[in-house]
């Protein structure tokens, strides 16, 4: 089956179950089934069929949960086999999965075939299920709880560059993609003498089925991974005590209420201003600080107006992180890179120490770069814009010569320019790339123009965070009448 052909087979299938389920069960099923066929082919597997052949039916009902479904040979209906195929996932990963299949139980037989079959017909099981990632969050429509594409996965392992023997972490880990692409990159770094061949990976995420969904993603590409679930990071820390060379996060936008009600307003981790509870952004921001190694680096997805934000505080956090001289680079993007999520965004790295030597960016102390690649990605299709192999290498390939590990570098107007904090400073500390790199073919007016620009946009941005805090507390009041 062509990639095509599988794409539309699959949309098929998902189509005649969204009748007796909820949209985004079908392709949380289709993940299940595709890791139950990807454990058949393990060698663990193969065992366990030579063992239950010689065994009595009833033995055998209990095991090979795929055999089963495949052949038709299982016993009462699919809907139990299946969910002792989640059993059997469990036990080999020796975690629960929180698999929920709401519906499954009354789906008719005939209606599950379509399904099966796609699977089983399957020539790339890794790529289905990052398929099926897509189609669950375009489904559910929160993309943005605990789903980041692949593009911009791979464009923040290219830019912290982790290695071999480094540790790596993600607070808000959701299907655990950011972990799982830097663990790929290091292991095509290559080993390295008298480190190990691969880094240790550890996330968190307040959801335990997302938690599932990235244990399942770790499990078909051939990874494993520590996971904690069931709080917020930022309520309780699951790895206290532990920093780590490589962190990445994309958090929960503009959370409100993430404090506990004032339980966490006063912790030490907010060494650099209690963020406002109406807002958790420069939270995450200072979280990822508190657990990068001496020598670490950090890069996190933050809404654009973070850049800019003055209200409850935030301004002075961001003033104080730049004094610390930890903001290493912004990197502005358009709307629609991520699913679902209108924002328009900005990566945000961050370095422990500029001026150790051989640090990840060596040289560069009391410096920002800024790169606006808005205009680089491209249209949107569907609502979403990619952001292609190529511009990837554009924006990795500006900020590796620009920390001085490969190449030369320099300033191009309209795309990228280094900044002193000095300069910052005196643009009230507002990080916003476009602000700074100007166009090509900048005319004064236009600089003008641009100005007045950020100036409505940061008013604009200010008046969406106020009517989110106020909806908030309305349906806080309503909920208590």
């Amino acid at each position: 089956m062509s990639e095509a052909d599988e794409a539309a087979a699959l949309r098929k299938a998902f189509d005649v179950l969204r009748g007796e389920m909820a949209a985004e069960v079908p392709p949380r099923l289709a993940m299940v089934l595709t890791m139950l066929r990807f454990h058949s082919q393990s060698q663990e597997y193969r065992n366990l069929r030579a063992e239950v052949l010689g065994t009595s039916e009833g033995r055998a009902r209990e095991y090979l949960a795929w055999d089963m479904l495949l052949t038709g040979s299982y016993p009462g209906d699919r809907a139990e086999t299946i969910h002792r195929g989640v059993q059997q996932l469990e036990e080999a990963f020796s975690q629960r999965l929180y698999v929920d299949l709401p519906g499954l139980d009354s789906v008719q037989f005939r209606h599950l075939d379509p399904l099966i079959d796609v699977v089983a017909r399957s020539s790339d099981l890794r790529a289905l299920f990052d398929a099926c990632l897509v189609a669950e969050s375009r489904s559910a429509g929160r993309a943005g709880q605990y789903f980041t594409p692949h593009d911009l996965t791979s464009l923040m392992a290219e830019l912290l560059d982790p290695g071999p023997g480094d540790s790596l972490y993600d607070p808000a880990c959701g299907s655990g993609g950011f972990l799982l692409r830097a663990v790929e990159h290091a292991r095509a770094r290559g080993p390295v003498e008298g480190q190990a061949d691969a880094p240790s990976a550890r996330g968190q995420d307040v959801s335990p089925s997302a938690v599932g969904v990235a244990v399942m993603n770790f499990g078909i590409h051939g990874e494993r991974a520590e996971f904690a679930h069931g709080t917020s990071t930022l309520l309780d820390d699951r790895f206290p005590g532990q920093n780590f060379d490589v962190v990445m996060a994309n958090p929960p936008f503009n959370q409100n209420r993430w404090d506990g009600w004032g339980g966490a307003r006063f912790d030490p981790r907010w060494r650099y201003g209690p963020p406002p509870a109406g807002n958790a952004n420069f939270a995450w921001v200072q979280h990822c600080v508190s657990k990068m190694s001496p020598a670490g680096r950090a890069g996190i997805v933050l809404p654009t107006g973070a850049a800019s934000s003055m209200r409850g505080g935030e301004g002075f956090i961001r003033a104080n992180l730049i004094q610390d001289d930890l903001l290493a680079a912004v990197i502005e993007l358009p709307p629609g890179v991520i699913p679902h999520v209108r924002n328009p965004v900005c990566l945000w790295l961050l370095a422990a120490d500029k001026r150790r030597p051989g640090s990840w960016a060596q040289g560069r102390s009391r410096q920002v770069l800024f790169v606006d690649a808005r205009s680089a990605v491209g249209t949107p299709a569907r609502g979403q814009r990619a952001i292609s192999d190529d511009v990837q290498n554009m924006i990795s390939t500006t900020f590796t010569a620009w920390r001085g590990a490969r190449g030369a570098y320099e300033d191009v107007p309209g795309w990228c320019r280094t900044v002193s904090v000095d300069e910052i400073a005196a643009h009230e500390y507002s990080v916003l790339p476009s602000q700074y790199v100007g166009s090509p073919d900048a005319e004064p007016d236009g600089e003008v123009a641009r100005g007045q620009v950020v100036d409505l946009t940061k008013a604009l941005f200010a008046h969406f965070e106020e009517a989110r805090r106020l909806e908030a507390d309305l349906r806080s009041f309503l909920r208590q009448q």
